[in-house]
């Protein structure tokens, strides 16, 4: 669109998402058009007179979504007068509507209907629609090759660990494949990041619904959830600040950002997906472009039993054996860790009570042996003071506290079991018992 003699160009995301409502709901919104200059109207009265702004949201009749949206935040009398004649209006439809909001065992107007009852862009279908033809997109494209004029290539700091945070890997499997998927849409091997840090969050939260629901109805223990990684599906009535830090804490962890060092002033990129070694950033300025490497793509095309439509496992033998022979090493001090977690369990008897304070005490030693030995100082301060020296200090005052030495634990111990290398099992005294699950992939992770 243009605003005088200068053009305004939308984001291809945005410009799908307002073709896709405006080709579902021709009675609404007369062409894309016609969407944009409501939606500017929409919004300069919200700017310039707010309390103008519900007169300007009445003007066209609420879609069955947005008035169970309202009904679940506001008291009847009040909707009664913003809307007088609703929701009868609507008819028997109205009923198969509520019908089809799955059953919470409360009533309409209670805060309970989740957002991805009303999910309408499909992305998990779309994507598995479109699998084979993106699959054939990205394997002619070079992404050694990949760079972008005028934007700086921003790396990862080097952090040799994995963060604790993110102590599943089936989020990134699931971001990646929307990537590759954008890619298609587009033509183009460059995404702008924004676009798809949106989208791939969206994605994670409809395939955790799926897998919930699954899991559910199977009766999955906790220790043969899958979809503990991801986030969990949001509830109308929760999308409050809480619920939106929380969101966007999990972007940043998984998906990422850019950071600024506070003592050097450069600017590096964290997440998960920079973290592994399977995507590339360009930045200029505020704008910020994403791409995979060539790692990156050897990971996508592999086939995954999530996205094939299989509910379980998280993920098929080949991207088992690539994730811990070809992706984790990416970060040293973490395939430390997992050698010495594999190399306990498959000589201590793993059955009993005390293997957790056996692999506590062990990883404490790891990391103190990384720190005596590395010839690269940039980390082993900060290790030493955050990690090691946090968990001795905890560990004398007798706190109760979870140290951070068991924090790398859980994590590290939670990425095996979903990569099925050990068997997570939770006793009657409550405590966690570990098998070697696969003795091939373990005996791989000790070659490393």
């Amino acid at each position: 669109m243009t605003s005088g003699n200068r053009i305004i160009r939308l984001s291809p995301d945005h410009q799908r998402k307002i073709n896709q409502l405006v080709e579902a709901s021709p009675d609404r919104f007369r062409d894309a058009d016609d969407f944009i200059f409501r939606a500017i109207d929409v919004f300069l009265s919200w700017e310039k007179n707010p309390v103008k702004v519900i007169d300007k949201l009445t003007d066209m009749e609420p879609t069955m979504l947005q008035f169970a949206f309202m009904q679940s935040m506001m008291e009847p009398d009040v909707l009664k007068q913003i809307y007088p004649g609703y929701p009868e209006k609507y008819g028997n439809e109205w009923k198969e509507f509520l019908n089809s909001i799955p059953d919470t065992g409360k009533t309409a107007n209670e805060p309970e209907i989740t957002q991805q009852t009303f999910e309408s862009d499909n992305e998990f279908e779309n994507i598995q629609n479109n699998l084979d033809s993106t699959r054939d997109f990205i394997k002619q494209i070079n992404f050694n090759e990949i760079s972008k004029e005028g934007y700086d290539d921003v790396k990862f700091d080097g952090w040799p660990l994995l963060f604790t945070h993110y102590s599943r890997l089936l989020p990134v499997k699931i971001a990646i494949t929307l990537l590759g998927n954008m890619m298609r849409e587009q033509k183009s091997p460059v995404i702008n990041f924004n676009d798809f840090r949106a989208r791939a969050y969206e994605l994670a939260e409809e395939i955790s619904k799926k897998l919930t629901v699954y899991e559910k109805e199977n009766k999955k223990t906790r220790e043969e959830k899958i979809s503990t990684g991801l986030p969990r599906p949001t509830i109308i009535n929760e999308v409050t600040a809480k619920q939106a830090l929380a969101e966007q804490r999990y972007k940043d962890r998984y998906f990422g950002k850019l950071k600024r060092g506070q003592d050097t002033g450069e600017t590096t990129f964290e997440g998960a997906l920079m973290a592994l070694g399977i995507i590339k950033i360009f930045s200029k300025k505020k704008d910020v472009l994403i791409t995979l490497t060539d790692l990156g793509k050897k990971f996508y095309l592999l086939d995954n039993p999530i996205i094939n439509g299989t509910n379980f496992p998280a993920f098929s033998n080949e991207e088992r054996e690539f994730l811990v022979t070809k992706i984790i090493p990416n970060r040293p001090l973490e395939t430390k860790l997992i050698k010495t977690a594999t190399e306990i369990i498959t000589y201590e008897d793993a059955l009993s009570s005390d293997i957790t304070d056996t692999l506590d005490m062990e990883f404490e030693n790891t990391l103190k042996n990384f720190v005596k030995k590395s010839n690269d100082k940039k980390f082993t301060n900060k290790i030493q003071r955050d990690i090691i020296d946090k968990t001795i200090e905890l560990k004398q005052n007798n706190e109760g506290k979870q140290t951070p030495v068991e924090a790398c634990r859980i994590a590290t111990m939670g990425r095996l079991t979903e990569l099925g290398v050990v068997s997570w099992d939770i006793n009657k005294e409550g405590k966690s018992e570990y098998e070697i699950a696969d003795t091939e992939l373990a005996t791989a992770i000790k070659k490393l």
